[in-house]
């Protein structure tokens, strides 16, 4: 099984930085992200099952 886990800090950013060719190159199994800054998956993993955990901003 490969796993990929990246803190990816921004997913957009890390697309820019090539993302997708890393995960097309190496065929994952599991992809895991973390601080995506985002509640949306601008990408296409129909072939995965996805999961979302977004941050909530708190105020006080």
């Amino acid at each position: 099984m490969k796993l990929l886990s990246w803190n990816v800090n921004s997913l957009r950013t890390a697309i820019n930085k090539g993302l997708l060719n890393l995960i097309k190159t190496q065929e994952y199994d599991v992809l895991m992200f973390q601080e995506v800054k985002t509640n949306q998956v601008p990408l296409d993993f129909s072939s995965y099952k996805v999961f979302l955990n977004p941050a909530k901003e708190e105020r006080v």
